[in-house]
């Protein structure tokens, strides 16, 4: 396998063990500390895995530094996700557990069933094990002495029995693993670790090898497009060609001139409307398919993002060159709204809110406010393609053009999945994306602070109208919940009568620099879209 192995892949799941390893089961790790470690069976682990993956020194046939853990997990789970998907390959290992239990119990069932007919080579575990119990309890003059060696068999059988059909128990839990041949205690630690590991990775990683990182597109947090909290939009009918629903508002991006002025535009874009409609017939046309112009549409809220983050973060490598991505409803809206079991009011809402996300475009434009010369102008679109199956309990979606470049080419956000999953509100989720923005492009310049106005946080949160001591009031309380979390802040104070916040960030340790692919030049830039804002005009 070595002279096939994709490095750079491979480094991918170098990266991914170390974020497996704190989740990895106690008594998987006794079970290799027991067993494995420093023992025939690691030296058989890397001949016949490690080695054949990553070759070795020329000349040396043994490691000259110790192999650990986490090159186990970095090799097995390449061996197993090269091969197949996430969801298959659990269930080729959990068959491979399967197996392995059941020839491992022949033994012990052979004792017991069918003592007269059993195989020669029957290392006869239960009665070995009957009779130097006994022999010991003997020397020590304690009960078991006169218990029958019959009974204790039958004791232990049936705990190895139960073991089994436990199909959470390791192979490796069997009684008498030490017991059997090198090869096969190797082999079943190694199936172990990988059903382990891939397990965390569905679990606690979204089934990607880049879960251990939650993503957010840079620009959704720079631009003023997502409101703290939630509001309305009082979409215009305009016809030029087609009808189209529109509603625009102002910011002030960041520049070194105050000569810029920003613009979105917002565009509600009803994909099943038919393109003849005009002036005369679109309120007939409207009624006809269900349309009503006379409320208010939800603009994008926190609720929001967090659902386009979980999204955003189901385009990785494996599903990128697909063209469509499915997703359970089930699981993605106990996790959107946390709770165990979805009510109906919660499918309802997920179901306005993602169809937003594909009716909902918006056009940035940047001009001179004094020649009302265009500097620049670009468009962002949330999803290409939406189905929701509620009888096959899936919806199907196709990320927009953006989305898909803004993954490619890593103009995202990235923070520790622990972390990410370690706060509730959405409010605070979304303050802390923008502070590991500032964070990480701050620790690039090599400073561990940066001090912040008010107009900030009114642009970044789209609140320009919110009072000066509630937006205070508001800051203060996720900040601290950020401190007191260790994640992202380490101390914070406003001064200037409440006017400018300074924020000293805690530093990024060993495991943050690998998992965001620490690099200036990339942290420098900032997004496809390269503005900033700073206040809203509403």
């Amino acid at each position: 396998m070595a002279g096939n192995v994709d490095k750079t892949q491979y480094e991918k799941y170098e990266k991914l063990a170390v974020f497996i390893m704190p989740y990895v089961r106690p008594e998987l790790i006794k079970t290799y500390n027991n067993f494995i470690k420093d023992r025939q069976p690691e030296r058989f682990i890397y001949e016949n895995y490690i080695r054949e993956t990553i070759p070795a020194e020329e000349n040396s046939s043994y490691p000259k530094s110790p192999i650990t853990l986490q090159d186990m997990i970095a090799v097995s789970t390449y061996i197993a996700l090269s091969q197949q998907p996430v969801e298959e390959a659990l269930g080729t290992y959990r068959e491979f557990r399967r197996v392995y239990k059941r020839n491992l119990f022949k033994y012990v069932a052979e004792e017991i069933k069918t003592p007269d007919k059993m195989s020669p080579r029957n290392p006869k575990y239960l009665r070995k094990f009957a009779e130097l119990k006994v022999a010991i309890a003997g020397i020590e003059r304690s009960d078991e002495a006169n218990t029958s060696i019959e009974a204790i068999m039958q004791d232990k059988y049936l705990e190895i029995d139960k073991w089994r059909s436990d199909t959470s128990a390791p192979i490796t839990d069997f009684a008498f693993l030490g017991d059997r041949p090198v090869k096969q205690i190797a082999n079943c630690f190694i199936y172990d670790l990988t059903f382990e590991s891939i397990t965390i990775i569905i679990n606690n990683f979204s089934g990607s090898i880049e879960g251990f990182n939650v993503k957010f597109p840079t620009d959704l947090t720079n631009l003023p497009i997502i409101g703290y909290r939630s509001s309305d939009i009082q979409f215009e009918a305009l016809f030029a060609n087609e009808l189209v629903f529109m509603d625009s508002y102002n910011f002030a991006p960041d520049s070194d001139s105050d000569d810029m002025e920003g613009k979105i535009e917002v565009t509600l874009n009803f994909k099943d409307l038919p393109a003849n409609i005009n002036k005369e017939n679109y309120q007939q046309m409207l009624a006809k398919y269900n349309i009503d112009m006379s409320r208010h549409e939800r603009d994008l809220d926190m609720k929001d993002r967090e659902i386009m983050t979980q999204l955003f973060n189901l385009i990785n490598g494996d599903t990128i060159a697909n063209d469509i991505i499915e997703v359970n409803i089930k699981n993605f809206t106990k996790k959107i709204y946390n709770v165990r079991v979805p009510k109906a009011k919660h499918y309802e809402d997920l179901d306005k809110r993602l169809h937003k996300l594909r009716n909902f475009d918006y056009k940035i434009t940047i001009r001179n406010k004094n020649t009302g010369d265009l500097v620049e102008s670009s468009s962002i679109g949330l999803l290409s393609y939406l189905h929701i199956g509620y009888e096959t309990g899936y919806f199907q979606f196709i990320p927009s053009k953006q989305w898909v470049d803004t993954y490619v080419q890593k103009k995202y956000i990235n923070i520790l999945t622990d972390s990410y999953h370690s706060i509730e509100s959405h409010q605070t989720k979304g303050i802390m994306m923008i502070l590991q923005r500032e964070r990480i492009a701050e620790y690039s310049k090599g400073n561990s602070s940066k001090q912040f106005n008010m107009k900030y946080w009114r642009a970044h949160m789209k609140l320009g109208k919110m009072p000066p001591s509630t937006l205070v009031k508001e800051l203060t309380k996720h900040f601290t919940v950020l401190k007191e979390k260790a994640i992202v802040i380490k101390d914070f104070k406003f001064v200037s009568k409440n006017s400018v916040v300074n924020i000293e960030f805690l530093p990024l340790d060993h495991k943050e620099l690998m998992a965001y692919d620490f690099q200036s030049k990339a942290l420098e830039d900032k997004s496809i879209i390269e503005v900033e804002c700073k206040e809203v005009t509403e």
